[in-house]
């Protein structure tokens, strides 16, 4: 039998997007548009201690590998901050950030169109970057046609390449769908 999903946080005046999973378990960041822009939010894994991190306002958060730092997304840029919301800083252009195992690193989706939005939906002309959160230096990982951005197939393929490189493990050579190069 399928488990019944549990909702343990729901404002009905307002939108919770991107969970993210803090990497010990202790809580989840998430986006949440109820104070008309969208900000950066924590809470205990049960719902309990919604909090704002900080003054931070952004989409699809996502934590280092050691719980000290959040990358997100806002206006069409990367950004970094530490988990209290201090120290805020801009990284590179993009979306949907994902950190590399090692935190030097983010894969970040860029889309090199007209297609961008900062809440994820990318068009055939996406491309992924891996960018050294210290120094904003990118490599391109993947083109477009690595992402099997087909027109006649988008946007089912496209779901599954971004599904792909997203919902898979953290471990370093287990993203399946792109060669990750010197990412890490």
């Amino acid at each position: 039998a399928l488990a019944q999903p549990l909702v343990v946080y729901d404002d009905p005046a307002a939108q919770e997007r991107w969970p993210a999973w803090h990497p010990n378990g202790s809580c989840i960041a998430f986006s949440s548009d109820s104070g008309g822009a969208y900000r950066l939010y924590t809470m205990a894994p049960d719902g309990t201690g919604v909090a704002p991190v900080g003054e931070l306002q952004g989409t699809g958060p996502a934590w280092s590998p050691d719980g000290r730092q959040l990358a997100y997304a806002r206006d069409g840029w990367v950004w970094v901050a530490n988990a209290d919301g201090t120290g805020e800083r801009q990284v590179t252009p993009g979306g949907l950030p994902r950190w590399s195992p090692s935190g030097l690193s983010l894969l970040v989706f860029r889309d090199r169109g007209i297609n961008w939005s900062e809440f994820g939906y990318y068009g055939p002309s996406s491309a992924l970057y891996c960018v050294a959160v210290d120094t904003g230096a990118e490599e391109l990982v993947a083109e477009p046609k690595q992402l099997s951005y087909d027109s006649e197939d988008y946007p089912a393929t496209a779901t599954l390449a971004i599904t792909c490189l997203l919902y898979t493990s953290d471990a370093a050579d287990d993203l399946p769908c792109v060669d990750l190069g010197g990412c890490r």
